[in-house]
């Protein structure tokens, strides 16, 4: 693993709309043509015994239960980029969210989320707020945030 982020970061946001082998195959090859470092994605309709994986790079997700169908995040870090999986919180709203906090070079860390919001709660602002506390963060994701 490098110690430390010493280059520009390539990041990669996808709502997938429900990951599978063809796409996850297509990802791959894009993400190596691209040398992107962090992909965040959306709406994975996984559930906890579906195994998904990118040669290099290491998978953090979060699953809807049984009860609620679709949704879902992930974030597929490379493998050489010194990280930690954050805490994560579940909220009363079917909102998802993923994150990992990276060493950047400069002895500090920035926290990189996947977000989806599918209903296009009204308390939206509250969460984010939420969710960056503690640091820089970066949130990435599908938001549903319609203009009236």
């Amino acid at each position: 693993m490098t110690n430390d982020i010493s280059v520009p970061l390539k990041i990669l946001q996808w709502n997938c709309a429900s990951i599978n082998t063809m796409k996850l195959v297509e990802l791959s090859d894009y993400i190596t043509q691209n040398n992107v470092n962090i992909v965040c994605l959306q709406e994975t309709n996984l559930h906890r015994l579906k195994k998904i994986t990118l040669p290099g790079y290491k998978c953090y997700r979060k699953d809807r239960g049984t009860k609620r169908k679709g949704g879902g995040v992930a974030i597929f870090i490379d493998s050489n980029i010194i990280h930690f999986p954050l805490p994560t919180v579940c909220y009363d709203f079917e909102i998802d969210v993923i994150g990992v906090s990276i060493n950047l070079n400069n002895g500090k860390h920035i926290k990189i989320k996947s977000f989806y919001n599918p209903r296009g709660e009204t308390d939206i602002l509250n969460i984010l707020e939420k969710e960056t506390v503690g640091g820089k963060t970066l949130i990435l994701g599908d938001f549903n945030a319609h203009s009236p």
